[in-house]
């Protein structure tokens, strides 16, 4: 009875994760589409934006192809590999989708504090495909480099993920995961809108001293001009 209703809980989440899946192809596919055909979307901020559209239709397939691993039979042929494959391409696009977030937020920063001089200096052709290999080369590392030193596994294990035989390897991959993937976007996201915050809070003061004295320079004339 408590295989049942375990197998029947697989194939609820199977079949809900199937579904938001398709549901993030499809929107992240349109505003991929949005940007190819319109000229005015294609400039080198937007690159960021495009990077994290494709990164996040990637993984919709991978999750999607993942989720199927709770609908079919365990003994399929090859199904440890092609979960072993899934999920290290998973990871590998999670990662991606986060230093993505946070070249985003540094592009913004830029934009909004700096001058056009400086945005023009950044944002070139090479600077931007350089950063935006960096973005896969470091996600790629971190899911990839520890597995030929045998910490962590990647494979089937009730459905597609890191496999638990060795738990002390496991958590020791799990963790270099959390260091590679968190700590320094968080760090550079935080940083970033507060410093845009401060800015447009800094700004917008001075708009309103600069309009108090333009006001009191009108009363001035008002009161003037009544005099005479």
């Amino acid at each position: 009875m408590a295989s049942i209703n375990s197998q029947g809980r697989f194939y609820i989440e199977g079949t809900i994760d199937v579904t938001l899946s398709v549901f993030a192809i499809i929107c992240n596919g349109t505003l991929i589409l949005a940007v190819a055909l319109s000229s005015c979307l294609q400039t080198y901020a937007n690159v960021f934006m495009v990077n994290l559209a494709v990164t996040d239709f990637l993984l919709a397939i991978v999750a999607a192809a993942h989720s199927v691993s709770f609908l079919v039979p365990s003994t399929l042929p090859g199904l440890n590999t092609l979960c072993a494959i899934d999920v290290a391409f998973a990871q590998i696009c999670v990662g991606c989708s986060i230093y993505t977030l946070a070249s985003v937020s540094v592009t913004r920063y830029i934009i909004i504090t700096k001058s056009t001089e400086t945005y023009k200096l950044i944002f070139q052709r090479r600077f931007i495909a350089l950063w935006i290999v960096l973005i896969w080369v470091v996600s790629a590392s971190a899911t990839l480099l520890p597995l030929p030193f045998g910490i962590g596994k990647l494979g089937y294990h009730v459905h597609c993920d890191v496999i638990h035989g060795n738990n002390t390897q496991s958590d020791i991959y799990e963790r270099i995961l959390a260091v590679a993937y968190l700590p320094i976007p968080l760090v550079i996201l935080i940083v970033c809108y507060t410093k845009i915050y401060l800015y447009i809070r800094r700004h917008n003061q001075q708009l309103r001293r600069r309009l108090d004295v333009q006001l009191g320079n009108g009363d001035d004339i008002g009161q003037d001009s009544h005099g005479l």
